[in-house]
């Protein structure tokens, strides 16, 4: 039987931030559904660990840090026609996940949905349209998003330099 919804959590050298996010989302998740952490060539022993204290989560290890293109390897491996992208410190709340099944189901032209950004301080990040969708809230159709080719390697976005 397919899991209703497959979670695909990208990371990279952030081991502390991704379990306590396996833990919210474990505790959150639908009956049945998977979730598949795409690992973005860590070297902080991200992979080890996942295996060691989450073995309900599937790892995905890439080679080299592709950034965000490498979500693509987690959305090829889901077993669900639904997948939800998450970071490696974002999560679902309430009913996030039933709520956008639901919604996908009652809508079949729609091939994607993104959720509300709640960052820790309170203020909320938006999606920028029709440029910027935050991947770390997107809840899609899993044939669609393979159908359009996934994301590009193009818009490998690198963290800010701090000189």
């Amino acid at each position: 039987m397919k899991p209703p919804i497959s979670y695909v959590i990208l990371t990279h050298n952030r081991r502390e931030n991704l379990l306590r996010t396996l833990e919210r989302v474990r505790a959150d998740s639908s009956a049945g559904s998977e979730t598949i952490v795409v690992d973005n060539a860590s070297s902080d022993g991200t992979a080890g660990a996942v295996a060691r204290l989450c073995p309900w989560a599937r790892i995905i290890r890439r080679p080299v840090n592709e950034g965000s293109v490498a979500r693509n390897a987690g959305v090829a491996a889901a077993g669900a026609a639904v997948v939800m992208l998450l970071d490696d410190d974002s999560y679902p709340t309430g009913e996030t996940s039933a709520r956008a099944i639901s919604f996908l189901r009652a809508n079949p032209k729609v091939a994607c949905v993104g959720g509300r950004v709640t960052l820790p301080d309170g203020s909320e990040d938006a999606a920028a349209l029709p440029v910027i969708l935050p991947a770390c809230a997107m809840v899609l159709r899993r044939d669609a998003f393979q159908q359009v080719g996934g994301f590009s390697a193009e818009f490998f976005v690198r963290p800010k330099s701090t000189t």
